[in-house]
């Protein structure tokens, strides 16, 4: 492929330009334009004839350029031929943006660069002019500066009183706020206050619960009333089917295990959360015992009950809650009644009981003066001891010859003889073959029978104190 040097017309830099295609570009500043091919591709048909005559013409040509030069000699030109200075490298790109910038935020910069390029000024000229413009141009800015401080003192004080305004009306909202925080505080207060009295109200009557009272912020073992989103009222009270000794100085100390517990929301749907967070919390703790919802109570009863007592006792509950004031009054004054009832027949029992024992005192003096010995025991039973609870009276019978013990309730519990080993000194130990579990009877001192301590299947003690063995075996025969 043939190649031919020009010139590129725009910046005069050399191209390398390929006939064939018919155009070409430079690669210095872009411009592109056609190419002519002038050469003509002649095919001759007698080529010795056309040699001959191409090679005549050349020889006249010779000839006739020798004859002119010797009638006109050459004469050299009077000023050197110019050639451009860039011809062969490539223009520089003139950056016009730079110059729109310099003209638009700092003038003096390209008003300096063309007064020291203009040599068609006088120097002083030029410097005068620059030196105007740098002036001007120094004024303005001090102007601009001037009134951009004042602008900004300005704004600063408006700010500053801004500023201010805004304290204070947030000082202002606050105090409002806290003012609003504290009386509904107070609200709360007040309504877990009234809540808390009407359970207690409520439950006050109710069978085989005892000492309803109301746990405060202070005083509470779930810390649920220092809570915003807990309960606003939290009513414990102790039960008489809670046979186990509960730790606790008392009846919010020993907690829901005491016998149970009223917890009021302020809505029902608070209330359901909570009493499914017990079922999730009581499925792996096992501490809950049972619970459920009646609108906005939550009712909690002791882990020592067995499903049936806790259903009962949870029914009781939510009857007493949801029941007519004219019902509950009318309650109220029947247990009034009910309670003179047991006081008097209590009164009258314990004076009978006073006088049995007074007259079997008589009788085994009389009997030790007579026969001057000690009288012949007629039970089988060496001791026999007795727990009395609110409603009923818990007993032990205990015949150290058969190794047994004899354990029965007034509470229609009826009776039941076991198997012991041991003895009370050191500790005797009571087997419930049935239920798969022990019990120990011990005295409390050495050497001492006038109290028992009976310890359960679950570490906790109980006191029993001694009794008449003719008595306890009465009462067996009639509970029998």
């Amino acid at each position: 492929m043939k190649l031919v040097a020009f010139t590129c017309p725009a910046c005069g830099a050399q191209l390398n330009v390929d006939i064939e295609k018919g155009q070409a570009s430079c690669q210095f500043c872009g411009t592109t334009f056609p190419i002519d091919d002038e050469a003509q591709h002649i095919r001759y048909d007698n080529a010795e004839q056309a040699g001959y005559e191409f090679e005549k013409g050349r020889q006249r040509a010779q000839a006739e350029f020798a004859q002119s030069s010797t009638q006109q000699p050459y004469q050299i030109p009077s000023q050197p031929m110019q050639i451009p200075e860039q011809q062969g490298r490539p223009k520089k790109k003139r950056k016009t943006w730079l110059w729109v910038l310099g003209w638009i935020f700092i003038f003096p910069i390209p008003l300096t660069i063309l007064m020291m390029r203009n040599k068609k000024l006088d120097e002083k000229v030029r410097i005068g002019i620059i030196v105007i413009a740098w002036i001007i141009y120094i004024g303005m800015g001090a102007s601009s500066g001037k009134d951009k401080s004042d602008a900004s003192a300005e704004g600063a004080g408006s700010e500053i009183e801004a500023s201010q305004t805004i304290a204070e009306d947030d000082k202002s909202d606050s105090a409002e706020t806290s003012d609003d925080n504290k009386s509904d505080a107070r609200d709360s207060e007040d309504a877990g206050s009234q809540a808390a009295e009407f359970v207690i109200g409520r439950l006050t009557g109710v069978e085989h619960i005892q000492e309803p009272t109301a746990a405060t912020k202070d005083h509470d073992p779930n810390k649920g009333l220092s809570k915003d989103d807990s309960y606003i009222a939290a009513v414990f009270f102790s039960s008489d089917l809670v046979e186990e000794k509960v730790k606790g100085d008392d009846v919010i100390d020993r907690g829901t295990d005491g016998g149970g517990c009223v917890e009021v929301f302020r809505n029902e749907k608070d209330a359901q959360a909570r009493d499914e967070y017990l079922g999730s919390a009581g499925s792996f703790l096992s501490l809950a015992g049972s619970h459920t919802t009646n609108g906005e109570y939550v009712i909690r009863t002791s882990r020592y009950l067995s499903d049936s007592q806790q259903q009962k006792l949870e029914a009781s509950i939510i009857n007493a809650l949801t029941a007519d004031e004219a019902e509950v009054a009318k309650k109220a004054e029947a247990e009034k009644g009910v309670e003179a009832d047991k006081e008097a027949e209590t009164t009258k029992k314990d004076a009978a009981t006073q006088k049995k024992t007074s007259k079997q005192a008589e009788t085994s003096t009389k009997t030790n003066t007579n026969a001057g010995s000690k009288p012949k025991a007629t039970s089988k039973y060496e001791y026999a001891y007795i727990r009395s609870m609110s409603n009923y009276d818990l007993y032990y019978l205990i015949d150290l010859d058969d190794k047994t013990v004899t354990y029965f309730g007034t509470n229609d519990s009826g009776s039941m003889v076991l198997p012991c080993s041991g003895d009370l000194d050191n500790g005797l130990t009571v087997d419930y073959v049935d239920d798969g579990f022990q019990e120990h009877l011990k005295f409390k001192r050495s050497g001492d029978d006038s109290i028992l301590i009976l310890t359960d299947s679950s570490g906790f003690d109980w006191e029993y104190t001694k009794t008449d063995i003719s008595e306890a075996e009465a009462v067996l025969k009639s509970v029998s």
